[in-house]
């Protein structure tokens, strides 16, 4: 499976404020795109999956803090690698 997830820009507080302040608290979270990709295989009982998580290490954030850990921005994760195994028992 290869999934494609796109996000324009959004606003962060109420007043949609389009400059950001020295905290990071306010202002806009500039548009980005994702790249993710999954495989699984099922042999009977057991079931593998592999895939990768933002392929392209895209760097973007999807909100700010304005308090723990905080205030300003929390970035989101780089690209990651997972295998998972099923048993069915």
């Amino acid at each position: 499976n290869l999934q494609y997830s796109y996000i324009s820009n959004q606003y962060t507080d109420s007043s949609n404020a389009d400059e950001g302040n020295i905290s990071g608290i306010i202002g806009k979270i500039p548009e980005y795109y994702l790249l993710d990709f999954s495989f699984s295989y099922l042999i009977k009982s057991l079931r593998f999956e592999t895939g990768v998580n933002n392929i392209t290490n895209t760097l973007y954030f999807t909100r700010r803090a304005t308090g723990y850990p905080g205030p300003g921005i929390i970035p989101s994760a780089p690209r990651n690698i997972y295998l998972t195994l099923q048993i069915k028992i």
